[in-house]
């Protein structure tokens, strides 16, 4: 049975949380930004504290989810951000065996 705990995804609107569409890969200890529509999420912990490289954005208007290239290396504690509409930059966090990333 696949542990989906980590997946469960809300949106605050209005004051008031909203459930909205799982994560495709149900994780923590991500990077996360914004950019117009969109949620972006990379890297992480996953279930059991694997560390992932999975990259996602997440469509506010249309409520759902959606998978980009992964990253080169997994890493958890990722700091992400949009840079000139079309790049997502990562940077920092840790890999696998616990190694601070530059």
């Amino acid at each position: 049975m696949k542990d989906n705990s980590l997946g469960k995804s809300f949106l605050l609107v209005n004051g008031e949380f909203k459930k909205i569409a799982d994560m495709p890969t149900p994780r923590e200890s991500f990077g996360t930004c914004v950019a117009r529509h969109f949620i972006f999420t990379a890297g992480g912990l996953t279930t059991g504290q694997k560390v992932s490289n999975a990259v996602e954005w997440y469509h506010t208007a249309e409520n759902r989810w959606a998978s980009l290239p992964p990253l080169p290396v997994a890493c958890h504690g990722v700091s992400i951000q949009v840079y000139n509409e079309n790049c997502l930059l990562a940077v920092g966090g840790q890999d696998e065996k616990g190694k601070q990333m530059n």
